[in-house]
């Protein structure tokens, strides 16, 4: 289509490129327009004529109306006031008239000074004189009633009230006064026009009779004449008559505009197309003139005789240096020989052609083009018209497209994320030439911590307010290559630019004018490095949660072209990450299972040793006891058999560690104060032997968390601690410091600190030291029973963090390690729980354990263990019997109710100790049993219990130990 508009526009204007002249052309235009002034002013000018013509002729016409229907009203006033006058004189001349007395004629007040105004007829009918004015009043009553005629005599200085004038009657009578002998005015009355006619009434020489008193001029008499027909019929002819009028004159009008429209058309016709054509000719001036590609035109020879702009900005020459080159002088894959014999092939080739070439400029430099090059026939010979387009930026755009789909392919066999990531990070800067990259990615539950140089910050645009969303810097090319610790090496959330693109403030960053955009937080440093833009992208998950920031400055202007492949490049890093991290994730949940099988293996066998030994220590804790009891006070084996059986409580409490592994922590839990659980290990003996052992240890609390209630068993948790302190202490070494602190923290759903936390508040509980760290090989290993990295002749058995795992664990906690040169910290975070602390109460009271005769069973299939039992009951006053099975137990009590058993959980072979109390319960429903194991309360404990079994004791037990647990469960 370019091709054609060029063709098109080198025929109009004959291909040189001159000047047409257009002074002719103007001048037409300007006759066009002053022959339709001309038509447009007679138009306007016949347009007035006739207006003034028509609305003269009918203001004639109506005006004539008009005074007809006013003359009509005023002659039918003046034909009845004559009529009257004459009444009047008849009247007059025969000295008034008899008439008969009735209501409406009765003798008149006024003629009683003459003798005769009453007289009898023969026939004895009354009569009374009537003048000539109250005859006129009753005509006038007549004409009012039948034909609508107001009638009226009338006097400045009237006798009678009734003739009284009205105002308009007033006005009229002072002008006959002066003179005039008629009036007439077309007014209103009552909402109705009327023509009111007024003559002088004057007195005759016989009228003095009666109105000596008032002299010859007596008023005047007029009449009312309704003009509401007579101006009907005049509004009815009016309206005909201005219709036919303006029916005229818009016939008038519309044959003028018809012809004005046709008209002007013809001449709109003339002057749009003269236009048309003088708009398209500028039109391709300057679509060749200021055309983004290089347009030539040359003859057979190859020799240009017409450049554009373009070309001459392109190549470096002036038009007038151009005009003395040929084709073969700027293109280096052509000679003057191939341009002839392409321009020579006429028709033989598929015309317009397209080809690729290489354009040389005037400083020697060159570039590649793409060409299009069609023929112009003209009355002077064959020439041919070139458009030449550079396609460097194309062919950088192909190049940085291969580059792009080769480094996808190359990321598919990389190694680990850094390294997947810094091969973006170097693509970027090499393919896009820009002066830096750098790739930021998410780490969940990354807090805050003394490290981070926005942790300090209070105010200002970068501080900190998403502390457990950072940004950690994961690769950097270019002119910063290495890592940026100090300042960007860890941003977060809603900090700089890189932190709003993250937090969502700025889904995308685009500029190209860093120096001078105000979103750019250090212009000078920009402008210092001569950097020109700044791009940011947000890294995305498959669900759309960022993960993580592609960022690039450059000395070059990024173009549509570039962003569209930096997105390419965003959306292949996000899918790299989101590919990593699902095989990292992959990695540490088989690492986990494997973990998970193997403290299964390890328990399961910690537990079988631990059920055995047990039963073992049960001898060397019970049997000193007893024996203790029956030796004086100053014996000398008192001593001895104390250390027996202290050895043994020690081995026992090293027993339940490996329950702890084994089974976990199976306890009933109530809600608790943690740090008041803290503060009472801190102040125990404990603490304080482990303080004494490493005096230059300094050990610190700050326990700063609010009303941190969580359910636990406060056993467990001070081991927790103790276990914790004891590593840090010995860690430590001779010197150093260990800080246990507590505060509150809230997760939430987009801060999930592990996999498996769940959001909500918790207590995050702090044991830190400042010791040399734990090794990276060794953390892993850290939490599995028997590991154990501490040296000859120093405390441990290598349960220690394997217990607090476990009833962190228990708890539905959650434990992290971190670890460096400069210490470790053990974070373990425990659910809050909504219920009030449990206040533990000293019982002061000396409670009486023994018994008082009670029949109780003994059930256990050691022999040595029912003796032990038996014995200690016998001590405390029981009555005691014992069995090796639960069948036997069962065959027992059918024949010998108890009051109490005392049942081994596991019995082999045969029935287990829930099984049978559950058989016994069958028998007497309301059946007393205590629960004894060498094992932790196992889910077979439980079931015994929710049975109705009333407690619950550990093997290895001692006799005071028994004796209470006895004593609850007979009196509960």
């Amino acid at each position: 289509m370019r091709m054609a508009h060029m063709m098109r526009f080198f025929r109009f204007s004959g291909y040189k490129m001159k000047q047409v002249p257009m002074k002719k052309r103007d001048n037409s235009l300007q006759q066009h327009d002053a022959s339709l002034q001309v038509i447009r002013t007679w138009c306007y000018g016949a347009a007035i004529f006739w207006t003034i013509l028509i609305v003269g002729v009918a203001g004639w016409f109506s005006y004539g109306d008009w005074q007809e229907a006013l003359e009509i009203g005023k002659q039918i006033g003046w034909s009845t006031l004559e009529t009257e006058q004459s009444y009047r004189a008849w009247g007059a001349s025969h000295g008034g008239v008899y008439v008969p007395i009735t209501e409406t004629t009765l003798p008149n007040p006024h003629l009683a000074h003459i003798p005769r105004r009453d007289v009898t007829t023969d026939k004895g009918q009354k009569l009374t004189l009537v003048n000539p004015s109250y005859m006129i009043r009753q005509v006038h009553e007549q004409e009012k009633e039948h034909y609508g005629l107001h009638g009226h005599i009338t006097s400045l200085n009237p006798i009678r009230p009734e003739n009284k004038p009205d105002p308009w009657e007033k006005k009229a009578l002072k002008q006959l006064d002066q003179g005039a002998v008629e009036i007439h005015e077309l007014v209103e009355m009552n909402g109705q026009p009327y023509m009111r006619v007024m003559k002088p009434m004057v007195t005759k020489r016989v009228c003095l009779e009666c109105h000596a008193q008032q002299g010859y001029k007596l008023g005047g008499v007029g009449v009312s004449v309704p003009m509401q027909a007579v101006l009907g019929d005049f509004q009815k002819e009016f309206i005909r008559q201005i219709g036919f009028y303006l029916g005229t004159l818009l016939l008038v009008y519309f044959g003028l505009i018809v012809f004005y429209r046709t008209v002007s058309s013809h001449f709109k016709k003339r002057r749009q197309a003269e236009e048309e054509l003088r708009y398209s000719e500028n039109r391709f001036r300057r679509l060749v003139e200021n055309a983004a590609d290089a347009i030539f035109m040359f003859d057979d020879r190859g020799r240009f005789e017409f450049v554009n702009g373009q070309a001459c900005e392109s190549l470096g020459y002036t038009e007038d240096e151009l005009r003395q080159l040929s084709v073969a002088d700027i293109d280096v894959e052509l000679t003057e020989r191939a341009v002839v014999e392409i321009t020579s092939q006429g028709s033989s080739l598929q015309w317009p052609i397209t080809k690729s070439g290489t354009h040389q400029r005037k400083d020697g430099s060159t570039f590649p083009v793409e060409v299009r090059v069609d023929r112009l026939a003209t009355k002077k010979g064959l020439h041919f018209v070139a458009v030449a387009r550079d396609i460097t930026e194309r062919r950088r755009t192909e190049e940085q497209i291969g580059h792009f789909n080769h480094l996808r392919e190359e990321l598919l066999g990389l190694g680990s994320l850094k390294k997947k990531l810094t091969r973006v990070t170097e693509a970027v800067v090499d393919i896009f030439n820009a002066d830096f990259c750098r790739i930021w990615i998410i780490k969940p539950g990354d807090l805050c911590n003394s490290g981070c140089p926005h942790a300090k910050l209070t105010e200002g645009p970068h501080v900190c307010i998403h502390r457990d969303q950072c940004l950690h810097l994961a690769a950097s090319s270019g002119r910063y290559s290495g890592s940026d610790s100090k300042m960007h090496g860890r941003v977060p959330f809603g900090c700089y630019k890189i932190g709003r693109v993250a937090s969502g403030d700025i889904p995308g960053f685009n500029t190209n004018d860093v120096t001078h955009d105000p979103r750019i937080h250090d212009q000078e440093w920009a402008r210092q490095l001569g950097l020109v833009s700044f791009t940011g992208y947000r890294l995305f998950s498959e669900k759309g949660d960022p993960i993580g920031v592609l960022a690039l400055f450059s000395k070059h202007v990024i173009g549509p072209q570039e962003v569209g492949l930096l997105e390419g490049v965003a959306n292949s890093t996000s899918q790299v990450i989101q590919v990593s991290m699902a095989e990292a994730e992959k990695e540490i949940m088989q690492t986990q299972l494997l973990r998970a099988q193997k403290m299964k293996a390890i328990g399961m066998m910690a537990g079988g040793v631990a059920h055995d030994l047990n039963n073992i220590l049960s001898g060397i804790v019970s049997y000193p006891e007893l024996i203790l009891l029956q030796l004086p006070k100053s014996s000398e084996l008192r001593e001895p058999l104390k250390a027996i059986q202290e050895s043994g409580k020690r081995a026992a409490n090293v027993v339940a560690d490996l329950l702890t592994v084994a089974r976990g922590v199976a306890i009933t839990k109530e809600p608790h104060d943690i740090n008041v659980l803290f503060k009472e290990y801190l102040d125990s003996p404990e603490c304080n032997k482990l303080k004494s052992l490493h005096p230059g240890v300094a050990c610190t609390d700050q326990l700063d968390a609010e009303r941190p209630i969580i359910a636990c068993s406060p056993m467990h948790i001070k081991k927790t601690l103790m276990n914790l302190m004891t590593n840090a202490a010995e860690a430590v070494g001779d010197e150093g410091n260990v800080l246990v602190s507590t505060c509150n923290r809230q997760v939430g759903k987009s801060e999930k600190l592990e996999h498996d936390m769940e959001p909500g508040n918790y207590v995050l509980f702090t044991v830190q030291d400042n010791g040399p760290g734990i090794a990276a090989k060794d953390l892993e290993h850290i939490f599995e029973p028997f590991y154990t990295k501490k040296v000859m002749g120093q405390s441990g058995t290598g349960l220690g963090l394997a217990i607090v795992w476990n009833t962190v664990q228990d708890h539905n906690g959650r434990i992290f390690v971190e670890s460096s040169e400069k210490g470790t910290s053990f974070l373990l975070y425990f659910p809050l729980s909504r219920q009030e602390g449990v206040v533990q109460a000293k019982n002061n009271k000396t409670e009486k354990l023994t018994g008082n005769s009670e029949h109780i069973l003994v059930v256990d299939d050691e022999p040595q263990l029912r003796d032990i039992a038996s014995q200690i009951l016998r001590v405390m006053g029981y009555t005691v019997d014992s069995v090796c099975s639960g069948e036997l137990a069962i065959e027992f009590i059918k024949k010998n109710p108890v009051d109490l058993i005392v049942m081994d959980m596991l019995m082999e072979p045969g029935m287990n100790g829930c099984q049978t109390y559950e058989e016994i319960i069958k028998l007497y429903p309301d059946q007393k049993a205590i629960i004894a194991s060498g094992f932790s309360e196992s889910d077979d404990v439980k079931a015994a219990l929710q049975l109705g079994a009333r407690g619950f004791i550990k093997k290895p037990y001692s006799m005071d130990e028994l004796s209470r647990a006895i004593k609850e469960a007979l009196n509960g």
